[in-house]
């Protein structure tokens, strides 16, 4: 999708896109964005219990408005699986749960499990990306 239709997207300025289009769009930018900064953005060495609260909490929002976009709209029509989708959203919650309780732990052996879980947490989400269907379709 070209940056002109995604900013359209995200504006609300096209009005032949389905709301419910225009919604999944920003959860699966919030997906990407999440996993972008676990990549790349972020020094993981940095991470808090208040950042992982804050990512578990955007987590369980975007899967709570897929099973109510799913509830109420044909989003068949943009997810290849919704249950796919919550699944692996749900695996990288679990694994954020997993880097809450190592954070306070010390030794080197916690550190390279807390990366090792970061990176299936990356690995979950881009399989839940994997699930968004084309939405400018």
């Amino acid at each position: 999708m070209d940056d002109a239709l995604r900013n359209a997207f995200l504006r609300n300025d096209t009005p032949a896109i389905p709301p419910e289009a225009r919604t999944l769009l920003r959860y699966k930018n919030s997906l990407e964005n999440m996993r972008h900064l676990f990549l790349y953005g972020m020094d993981l060495r940095t991470v808090t219990t208040r950042h992982i609260d804050t990512w578990e909490a955007d987590l369980r929002k975007i899967m709570g408005g897929i099973v109510s976009l799913h509830r109420t709209a044909n989003v068949e029509k943009f997810l290849i699986s919704t249950d796919a989708v919550l699944e692996h959203i749900g695996k990288a919650n679990h694994c954020l749960y997993r880097v809450s309780h190592l954070l306070g732990q010390q030794g080197d052996k916690n550190k390279k499990l807390l990366y090792q879980i970061f990176n299936e947490v990356c690995v979950h989400l881009f399989n839940a990306i994997e699930q968004f269907k084309n939405l400018d379709e």
